[in-house]
Parts: C-alpha cells; sequence; structure tokens
C-alpha cells in the first residue's frame, strides 16, 4: 500500500531534482479533497517522457524496479519496491501549446494543458495534480463498471468544486425471441429514460427501399454492421442507446458489449422471459391484426435454436409477463 508520506516524499524527491509531477488516479483524486478518502495500493504520477530516464535512475536508487506488466510501454509502466509500494507512471510529450501526448505519437491520448492546473495537498503538503475538472471526465468512461471507488471520486470531486455530475451513456441490449414483447418494452424504455431506440427490423426495411437488402445471413450481416456503426457513434456522442434486436446469441451480445466499452458507455442485456405459448399466442393473434411483420417459421425455428438465455455475468434485467412495467423502469433510474 501507498500511504500519504510516501506520496509526500515522493514529490519531494522529484522536486529536489526539479522533475514537475501531477498526481493522477486516487492520490489525485485525493489530494484535490485535502484528505484520505480510502486507501491506495498504488500512486498514478504523470511527468514529461524527456525526465523519464532521470526519474528511473533516482527511484532506482531508492530500491525501485519495474513490476511486470501485459501492458507495459515506454509511456506507462509500473516500479515498485519491496515494501509493496507501487509507482504507476504515465509519462507525457508536451506540443508547443502545452498539452501532453500520453501514448504513440499521432496516437495517443491528450492532456490538456487545462488538465495540468490542479493543485491539492497531501498531508498538508502542496502537490500539482490533475485539475478536478479534467479528473472527473477522466473517471467518468469508466463509471460503467459500476466499481465503487469509482462513484465515490465522482460524487465528492463533483461536490466540492461545483460540476455537473457526468451523464452514465447506457447501452440496453434487448434480447429475446420475436412477439415477446421486446419492441413494445423498448419503447416504454425510451420513453421513461429518453433513450434512442436503433431498431434491427426498421434499419432493414429502410435499407430495402433504397437498395434491396438480401434475405438470407448476408442481409443479416449487413443491416447488424450498420445497427452496430449507428450505436458505436451515438454512445461516442454521449447519447444512450436501446437496441431492439433478438441479440439471441451471447456472442452477438458480447460484440454489442464491447461496443459499449469501446465508447466507455455501460451496457445492461433486457431479457424478454416471455413463455412460448404466449408468443405462440401473440403470433397467432398478429395474423388478424397485423400489428407487425410476421415471422418467416424457419427464421423463427433458427432464433430459437440460437437461442442463448443471458446469463447473471451479462449484466441483465429479466421482464417476464407477470413483471410490473413500473417496478422493472424504477430499476433503469
Amino acid at each position: 500500500m501507498v500511504e500519504a508520506k510516501d506520496v509526500v516524499n515522493l514529490v519531494q524527491l522529484f522536486k529536489h531534482e526539479d522533475i514537475d509531477v501531477w498526481l493522477d488516479g486516487g492520490w489525485g483524486v485525493d489530494a484535490l479533497l485535502g484528505e484520505q478518502t480510502r486507501p491506495h495500493e498504488d500512486v498514478d504520477i504523470v511527468i514529461e517522457e524527456k525526465n523519464v530516464p532521470k526519474s528511473r535512475k533516482l527511484l532506482k536508487e531508492k530500491g525501485f524496479k519495474d513490476v511486470e506488466r501485459d501492458d507495459t510501454s515506454a509511456w506507462n509502466f509500473v516500479l515498485g519496491d519491496s515494501k509493496s509500494h507501487k509507482i504507476d507512471v504515465h509519462a507525457i510529450v508536451f506540443d508547443e501549446i502545452g498539452n501532453g501526448t500520453y501514448g504513440p505519437a499521432g496516437k495517443g491520448i491528450m492532456f490538456p494543458v487545462a488538465s495540468l492546473t490542479g493543485n491539492g495537498t497531501i498531508n498538508g503538503h502542496p502537490v500539482k495534480c490533475i485539475s478536478a475538472e479534467y479528473m472527473v471526465k477522466f473517471i467518468a468512461p469508466w463509471l460503467y463498471k459500476r466499481r465503487d471507488k469509482d462513484f465515490k471520486d465522482v460524487s465528492a470531486l463533483c461536490k466540492k468544486f461545483e460540476i455537473d455530475y457526468p451523464i452514465v451513456v447506457k447501452l440496453y441490449i434487448m434480447c429475446g425471441l420475436a412477439f415477446s414483447g421486446k419492441s413494445t418494452l423498448a419503447k416504454r424504455i425510451a420513453e421513461h429514460t429518453g433513450r434512442e431506440i436503433i431498431a434491427f427490423d426498421k434499419l432493414w426495411v429502410e435499407e430495402d427501399k433504397v437498395k434491396p437488402v438480401p434475405k438470407n445471413v448476408d442481409g443479416w450481416r449487413q443491416i447488424r454492421k450498420l445497427a452496430q456503426g449507428k450505436i458505436l457513434k451515438a454512445l461516442k456522442d454521449g447519447k444512450s442507446v436501446i437496441y431492439d434486436d433478438t441479440n439471441a446469441r451471447r456472442e452477438h451480445r458480447e460484440e454489442l458489449r464491447n461496443l459499449a466499452k469501446q465508447a466507455g458507455a455501460e451496457s445492461i442485456v433486457v431479457y424478454l422471459d416471455t413463455p412460448l405459448e404466449i408468443i405462440r399466442a401473440r403470433e397467432e393473434a398478429n395474423k388478424d391484426s397485423q400489428n407487425r411483420h410476421e415471422v418467416e417459421p424457419h427464421n423463427f425455428q433458427k432464433v430459437l435454436e440460437d437461442l442463448e438465455v443471458p446469463s447473471g455475468d451479462e449484466e441483465v434485467l429479466i421482464f417476464t409477463p407477470k413483471t410490473d412495467i413500473n417496478d422493472f423502469l424504477k430499476k433503469l433510474d
């Protein structure tokens, strides 16, 4: 574990050698708050790439050496000592206006100049750190993981610095057989949350008007790819999405979850657990009402055979014909 005195000693060591260092991560949050709010397994620091060799030498003299990791790089590495102290180093390169690039040239993550203006205290000692506004922005994409520490850090920073709490972007993945009630529930979720619906069937109809879509697996792949592109764009634009499709196979839901992760969004599977006899009754009634398009028997059977019921590790909410809709919608708040 890294204690407050360890952080102060590190900052003073670097200061003595004229190395600028900014605290990031958990200790950066606590520096901004002016108090330690939880234990920390390491301390995240940001330094200039040009100071990496000098910093390594200094820390080696203090007993630190590289900690083996699969993702170690020239711009991000962890150093540890025999006392279980760990330093997570993030190296940046400044451009002409003071923005710091973290990562490979042309593909790195930007530390805007304003993000490096934070000031805080550790045990009463002044330290530089990531600014509160950008600390919230940097943590926000990880809120989908539902880690208690992230929620607490963001809440505390927003309260102290009067920052608007970040909106958590979500992808609702509808899952179930035709006539299970997916589209109806998707509309209710949209009305309750104000989210956008991207519907597979609607996209197919729209594309088919422009150019006939093959009524086979190639057509299915075409529309699915189109849907995924629209989903990713919306999520990256900060808009939550309800994706209305059968999403019967786990691998297809995994693709969608990965899209959400790519955009820093949370994903929730909404599974319609509707008994087959009810589905068949609705299908039969639809032949007269024509409230929706009919489903070819072989297509229905294919989805039925492919259906892999979502498991708990998929962050799933289950809706049955007996579920109280109002209670269910409250779970989405």
